[in-house]
């Protein structure tokens, strides 16, 4: 890593602390368990949530927590670093309305996945802004972040998210928008998971519901981490490789075969999500710099 780019992450802002950001800022400091990653030396966030906020200045001393969004865009700017938009959607704009000097921080990154990065571009008046969406597993170090690749600042974000799991780097956002669609069937997966474990309890008299959830929780852990072990050797075609390895007219193939009517709605929902974030695009925005200053009020 370069002295440069290690200094846009040794100051990094949070403008909203909900899910994603407390899992950034879990990932950084290793959750009370790993080394915090050196680089980062300040973490300024939100009071919003005040629980989650709370917590992270309670477990982390590089935290500091603020009552105004203003702060952080100032405490970010004047060291140069890193500042990560996450509010709500329908707040985004009207938040970067009550903001000064983004246009005089080096990296502004949104990790708000229903907005465009180009609405919060034009909406600050800038060339372009960095865009990821992780998931919750980043607290863990784990998982994946998906990020556009040609954003010209994007060299820090994809540092510090290949730090916290792996990143796969996309060209735009028509690019990206099937693989944000394919985190929105997280629900899906528990759903399935939370069906077999009703299905085992009310087929046994005695099994404990602990240990049911706890077999079907490892189990899955160890057949992804399969996955995981095959992918070198196999590349994109691993889920094909295990589903041809499946013993002909055995019991995996036969439930493969019963739920076919069930992976095609899947393909449906996937569709449903993937034609939502088409349609999420946010209209331009007059940029802030042409704005009319807002009244002071309390933070979103």
């Amino acid at each position: 890593m370069s002295i440069e780019m290690a200094g846009k992450l040794r100051v990094v802002g949070f403008i909203g602390y909900g899910t994603i950001a407390e899992a950034i800022v879990d990932g950084i400091c290793g959750r009370g368990v790993q080394q915090r990653l050196k680089f980062v030396e300040q973490i300024h966030i939100s009071r919003r949530s005040a629980t989650r906020s709370e917590r992270a200045q309670r477990m982390y001393s590089c935290v500091t927590v603020h009552e105004h969004n203003q702060t952080i865009v100032d405490r970010v700017r004047e060291g140069q670093g890193t500042l990560f938009l996450s509010v709500l959607p329908a707040q985004l704009m009207e938040v970067l309305g009550q903001l000064e000097g983004l246009r005089q921080v080096p990296v502004v990154a949104t990790v708000v996945s229903s907005v465009p990065a180009h609405a919060v571009a034009s909406r600050l008046g800038i060339e372009e802004c960095v865009k990821a969406v992780p998931m919750p597993p980043v607290s863990r170090r784990e998982g994946a972040t998906v990020m556009i690749r040609e954003s010209a600042p994007d060299e820090p974000v994809y540092t510090l998210f290949s730090h916290l799991g792996s990143v796969v780097r996309v060209k735009d956002e028509q690019e990206m928008r099937p693989l944000q669609s394919v985190t929105c069937m997280a629900g899906t997966l528990y759903g399935f998971l939370e069906t077999q474990r009703k299905w085992v309890l009310e087929n046994s008299s005695h099994l404990d519901a602990d240990d049911a959830t706890k077999f079907l929780i490892d189990l899955n852990v160890g057949l992804l981490q399969d996955l995981q072990t095959l992918f070198p050797d196999h590349r994109a075609h691993t889920m094909r490789h295990v589903i041809q390895e499946q013993t002909p007219g055995g019991f995996n193939e036969r439930a493969l075969a019963h739920n076919q009517p069930a992976l095609e709605m899947i393909r449906h929902s996937l569709n449903d999500a993937h034609t939502r974030f088409q349609n999420s695009d946010v209209p331009p925005a007059t940029p802030l710099s042409c704005a009319p200053p807002s009244a002071a009020g309390p933070d979103l």
